[in-house]
């Protein structure tokens, strides 16, 4: 007890041993539409992730509509053609379930984590965001005006500025001189066509 509360902090501690760190194995393999599906089992917990990863993120934004991905994924859990954006959210809260979809320069992402037993009710909701988005006018109104909101904060911080800046100036004419979400220009003019039109 002695030796803990006064160690002899003029000798190097000695390593510990090296814990051993079982990877997990990943199964690899398609379906019948082509979809590639990575799998690793991890039974500790009686938990499930998915994402699905779609190889269209902010690089491939229109000239003009630069942050129209980062509004698509956005609103993906914002309303569907048979469920509103509450219901959605409510379904989710119901069963546990934490749902997040994002994008990055070359892929959107739509991802959750469920308990094992909730998994149909889970991929019923998850399947209805992925594939019948409603993109509702309303709901792009909100979004654009939190991201408004987001740029509108860059211009407080010196730092998140001159990023900016130099981004422009190292990526001039590439998509990557401006930021993922876009500019107050561009999120300003988006519509429920152009969301539509990226999704596509």
């Amino acid at each position: 007890m002695s030796k803990l509360k006064n160690p002899d902090r003029s000798q190097i501690p000695k390593p510990q041993t090296t814990r051993t760190f079982n990877f997990p194995k990943f199964n690899k393999f398609k379906l019948e539409n082509g979809l590639e599906v990575l799998f690793a089992s991890h039974k500790k917990l009686p938990l499930i992730s998915v994402e699905m990863l779609i190889k269209s993120g902010a690089n491939y934004d229109k000239k003009g509509k630069e942050g129209i991905a980062s509004l698509v994924t956005d609103l993906l859990p914002e309303g569907t053609n048979t469920r509103s954006s509450q219901q959605i959210s409510q379904g989710f809260d119901n069963i546990g379930t934490h749902f997040n979809s994002h994008v990055s320069w070359n892929a959107s992402y739509v991802e959750m984590t469920f308990v094992k037993k909730h998994l149909n009710e889970s991929m019923v909701l998850f399947s209805d965001i992925l594939f019948n988005p409603s993109f509702d006018t309303k709901e792009i109104e909100r979004i654009r005006k939190k991201l408004i909101q987001s740029r509108m904060m860059i211009a407080d911080s010196a730092g998140s500025i001159a990023q900016e800046k130099f981004n422009q100036l190292l990526f001039n004419s590439y998509r990557f001189e401006l930021p993922i979400i876009g500019q107050s220009e561009q999120i300003k003019n988006f519509s429920s066509e152009d969301a539509l039109e990226f999704y596509n």
